[in-house]
């Protein structure tokens, strides 16, 4: 009598072992296994998508980390044109002329260096990202004193916003050579009549006057400013 089990020929069984057989004992090994080899194939799959995963964010982490570090060496490296540096020392001493703090001014900006980084932006895109140069300055400390002339020695600066201080003066007609998108000077104690110069800044889209003793009419050259979006005169007698 035969033993009641399958028999192996290489892994072969042959139909009188399949029909005779009395304990089917392959029948559940078979299903175990299959099932064993779904679970490890899931496990497999679910570890090489997690791994997939983690590599994906250190890629992520790596690329931000090189972009900020790239963006951090690049501001470290650009340096502001000497011969603003001077301009914005010397606009600072006529500014702050009775503080000690313009003695700072001497120094950098676009690096963060002096009294000046917190009212100047730069653009330092210049000679293949190794220049700076000022593009905008805003500053409201109440300074008291004249407009300074040498703001037009800036032939970058694209926003003067010296709005809420108490400058006394008329507008300096050196700033008809100015390439300015957008001047402020509200709120300050200026005079005299519509600066008719200002008309010659063609690149004007935002102009704010208000809040001054300027007399006078607007004068019709004011239609040369084509570009021109806003203009705020407020209080003003025109």
């Amino acid at each position: 009598m035969e033993d009641d089990h399958f028999n192996f020929n290489n892994g072969v069984h042959s139909p009188h072992d399949l029909l005779h057989a009395s304990k089917p004992t392959l029948t559940f090994p078979i299903i175990y296994l299959s099932a064993i080899r779904r679970t490890i194939g899931g496990l497999l799959f679910e570890h090489s998508t997690i791994s997939s995963f983690i590599m994906k964010k250190k890629l992520l982490f790596l690329s931000f980390s090189s972009i900020f570090y790239s963006s951090f060496a690049f501001t470290q490296s650009a340096r502001l044109i000497t011969e603003e540096v001077k301009v914005l020392n010397e606009i600072g001493e006529k500014l702050w002329r009775s503080e000690r703090m313009w003695m700072s001014f001497g120094r950098d900006p676009c690096r963060g260096e002096g009294d000046w980084h917190d009212f100047v932006k730069c653009d330092c895109s210049f000679d293949s990202n190794t220049t700076c140069r000022v593009t905008e300055i805003m500053t409201s400390q109440n300074v008291s004193t004249v407009l300074p002339s040498k703001f037009a020695k800036l032939q970058y600066l694209q926003i003067l916003d010296l709005s809420r201080n108490y400058f006394r003066s008329s507008i300096p007609s050196e700033w008809a050579t100015m390439r300015l998108s957008k001047l402020s000077l509200m709120g300050n104690t200026l005079f005299g009549p519509f600066p008719t110069f200002l008309t010659k800044i063609t690149t004007l889209r935002y102009l704010s006057i208000q809040g001054n003793h300027f007399s006078g009419p607007i004068p019709k050259e004011i239609a040369n400013l084509k570009s021109l979006e806003k203009l705020y005169t407020y209080s003003l007698p025109f």
